[in-house]
């Protein structure tokens, strides 16, 4: 599969950018040609929906989710006549804000630190499109992976 689907980069994807008091000053962290002599295949030709110049380090939670909402909803537009899975990878975060509004949530700004810690490492949440156009969370089809510093992940939650 490597060699077959290369890796579209969404730089902007990242986290909450209050979350570092530094901000790196590359963005993103590997450029595109730093990953591919590394290794991985990435589509050199993909546009990111995003501009990585547009990342403001005085963004607040609603901001956050509008991001993470506007790429989302970008990324699902661009493959509409395709039939598959779209994979989106990102942080603890990522599952809340790239979802909450796309399945017809309001965003939990003033939760969203505390919701967070509600994700362990390698979590998965998946949302489906129904007949009707309307997008859904469903169980994911591996079960997450368990520790004692987080609480078990319920995908119900982030419904």
């Amino acid at each position: 599969m490597k060699e077959r689907i290369p890796i579209r980069v969404e730089p902007c994807l990242f986290e909450f950018l209050k979350w570092y008091p530094v901000v790196p000053v590359k963005w993103p962290f590997l450029d595109v040609d730093e990953l591919i002599e590394n290794g991985y295949h990435v589509d050199k030709a993909y546009v990111p929906f995003y501009p990585i110049e547009s990342l403001r380090k005085d963004e607040d939670e609603l901001m956050f989710y509008t991001r993470s909402h506007f790429i989302t909803t970008s990324i699902l537009k661009n493959h509409e006549v395709q039939e598959g899975n779209i994979l989106l990878i990102g942080h603890a975060s990522t599952i809340e804000v790239c979802t909450r509004q796309l399945i017809g949530g309001q965003p939990r700004v003033n939760d969203l630190k505390f919701l967070v810690l509600r994700v362990p490492f390698l979590s998965m949440h998946c949302v489906t499109k129904q007949p009707d156009g309307t997008w859904r969370a469903a169980k994911p089809p591996i079960s997450p992976n368990k520790h004692a510093a987080v609480e078990p992940f319920d995908w119900r939650f982030f419904k």
